[in-house]
């Protein structure tokens, strides 16, 4: 995983076009100079919020595999991408409901959901 190419990669990984991401683009602003923080947060997240609320079983393998990827990195920047704007906010939005999705998590992608869930939900 490329920290620069991260999105590209995500998107290359699960089989997404721009046209199933451009709504997000638009509502949100982004160009490409953003970082990847901000791709995470404004068009990873609210896709693998949606899929988890319709259960779509093909995005949350691929995208689950390819966080699981990420979280195994060497390189610090892509794995805070993952942690931080990404897993954090999908457990901001869905709280406790994330368990029901465990089934698609690997070691790397539990632990760190574990290790935010006592941050978030300790306040």
């Amino acid at each position: 995983m490329v920290y620069n190419e991260l999105f590209k990669e995500y998107m290359e990984y699960v089989g997404l076009s721009n046209n199933d991401v451009s709504c997000y683009i638009a509502e949100n602003n982004l160009d490409e100079d953003d970082g990847m923080h901000v791709w995470y947060e404004f068009v990873v997240t609210p896709i693998l919020v949606n899929a988890i609320k319709n259960n779509d079983n093909n995005i949350l393998t691929k995208s689950f595999e390819f966080i699981e990827e990420c979280l195994k990195s060497d390189d610090k920047d892509v794995t805070e991408v993952i942690e931080f704007s990404l897993l954090e906010g999908i457990i901001a939005e869905i709280g406790e409901d994330i368990k029901n999705i465990d089934l698609y998590f690997g070691d790397e992608t539990m632990k760190s959901i574990d290790s935010i869930k006592k941050y978030i939900f300790s306040n």
